[in-house]
């Protein structure tokens, strides 16, 4: 059935400083907020420099874990439950399914609060990938956010008819700006292997998957602003207060 045979007592995202892996844990994430907060300097080599370095440090502690005997793998849903899932948030899901060493998922979920069904994101990974995921999805519906009021007041718009085609180039223009640097990370012969163990995991858990496939936002102006804008994001310090579901995170969220 998937479920952990070592489960006993708290779940292990809800005690951070139990073990010797948590503590490794939270000093990974540390480090990595610290450049983060470095990331928001208004020196634009620097701030890239520090989101370059905080998605090595990342992608080194990936490709160390493996090595160590044991692998916790765990999941956490993103957002709220949505009837209609915009390309968007789609995009959104594959960005951190290829540069944030988790897998991702839509699955089948019911709001209590409004008492409707829907669709949400569901991300699988180690716990500290779930962290920088859950925090990465935040920053990502914020920036696009804030990046389309900003065309908006520049191009004197009044309406929201082109809202969800603009944040479709955002999402792209990011993950473009990751693949760049993903290539220099190969350059220097850090190279990502897909976690077989976490495969395992998702298809314990998920045994039943489709995919399901949609047209996407027209090809257009707005599209190719909100490219340009996603292209020069740069990945910065938390923004407090966030909807994302789960355990407090130490990264912080929107």
């Amino acid at each position: 059935m998937g479920i952990d045979a070592s489960a006993a007592g708290l779940p292990a995202a809800l005690s951070v400083n139990d073990s010797d892996g948590d503590s490794v844990r939270v000093r990974l994430l540390t480090r990595i907020a610290r450049l983060l907060s470095l990331a928001e300097s208004q020196n634009v080599h620097e701030a890239e420099s520090a989101m370059q370095e905080a998605q090595r440090l990342l992608l080194k502690y990936n490709l160390e874990v493996p090595t160590q005997a044991t692998t916790t793998h765990g999941f956490r849903q993103l957002g709220e439950p949505r009837g209609r899932i915009d390309e968007h948030l789609r995009l959104i899901a594959v960005v951190l399914g290829r540069f944030f060493f988790v897998e991702t998922i839509w699955v089948s979920s019911f709001d209590v609060h409004s008492g409707r069904r829907g669709s949400v994101l569901e991300v699988m990974g180690r716990l500290e990938n779930l962290e920088m995921s859950a925090y990465v999805y935040d920053f990502l519906l914020h920036s696009g956010e804030q990046l389309w009021l900003q065309h908006k007041r520049q191009h004197r718009i009044a309406q929201n008819r082109e809202r969800r085609t603009f944040l479709s180039g955002v999402m792209l223009g990011f993950a473009d700006r990751l693949a760049q640097q993903q290539r220099g990370q190969q350059q220097q012969g850090l190279v990502w292997v897909a976690d077989a163990a976490l495969h395992t995991y998702l298809r314990q858990r998920h045994p039943n998957i489709r995919r399901v496939y949609s047209q996407g936002q027209p090809r257009s102006e707005t599209r190719a602003a909100g490219k340009q804008a996603g292209q020069a994001l740069i990945l910065h310090k938390p923004i407090h207060g966030g909807s994302t579901k789960g355990p407090p995170k130490l990264l912080g969220g929107r």
